[in-house]
């Protein structure tokens, strides 16, 4: 399975992705599919270090695929 995630901060903004285990620079990490570029370690650690940001497990990608679709 593969785990789709909402990630929200204090000001109620939010985003969907899906986590991937992945290996960058030779460190095993789990990270986000699209939005891995917007923090600078791994992304989990850095989410759960800093205490800004919460992570709700929503699903995933097989079985709903709309929660990666765009807001408008």
């Amino acid at each position: 399975m593969v785990t789709l995630c909402q990630f929200f901060n204090e000001d109620g903004n939010y985003y969907n992705d899906v986590i991937e285990w992945c290996i960058k620079y030779n460190y095993p990490a789990f990270e986000l599919k699209y939005h891995s570029h917007l923090y600078e370690s791994n992304v989990l650690s850095e989410i759960m270090n800093a205490g800004v940001e919460n992570i709700k497990v929503i699903g995933n990608v097989h079985e709903n695929p709309e929660l990666l679709e765009e807001k408008k």
